[in-house]
């Protein structure tokens, strides 16, 4: 697998008994994070080749600015901080799918349902609100509808 960066440099990653990366995030300003097929992740803090960590059963992946929100095939949630992992709870169904914007964070459940957290002074949590969020809350949807994907940018959902 060969990953090209921002400033020009490729780096040819190899991953154990994979045939496909599914997910790629960034970690910051020069890491990554790569979900193979065989529901590895592997941490690479800095661009240079070497993998950092590794985490296995992972199902989906997203990255703000900061951060990396991590669904394991448990149906666990969490945030990477600093090479370790805190457990997100507070929502309620089996997630499916995580999502992350800027500064804020979701995930979808298996119900149809979406959580979201973190940042949200310009209404981009779905909550009706304008202020951040500690813990997931979910998000204000017509109950005839339900949600299959969600994506995110900086301030926005």
């Amino acid at each position: 697998f060969a990953l090209d960066c921002n400033n020009g440099n490729i780096f040819h990653l190899d991953f154990d008994e994979c045939k496909h990366v599914l997910e790629v995030s960034s970690i910051g300003e020069s890491g990554a994070a790569v979900l193979t097929d065989n529901g590895m992740l592997y941490l690479f803090k800095k661009l240079d080749d070497k993998c950092t960590a590794k985490i296995n059963n992972v199902v989906s992946i997203a990255s703000s600015r900061k951060l990396l929100i991590i669904l394991k095939s448990d149906g666990r949630v969490y945030e990477l901080h600093d090479d370790k992992l805190i457990q997100i709870t507070g929502f309620e169904g089996l997630p499916i799918k995580v999502f992350a914007g800027g500064a804020h964070y979701g995930l979808i459940t298996y119900d149809g349902n979406s959580w979201t957290w973190g940042c949200g002074t310009s209404g981009q949590l779905g909550n009706g609100y304008f202020f951040n969020l500690a813990k997931p809350q979910k998000v204000i949807i017509n109950n005839d509808y339900k949600v299959i994907n969600a994506s995110a940018g900086e301030e926005h959902t």
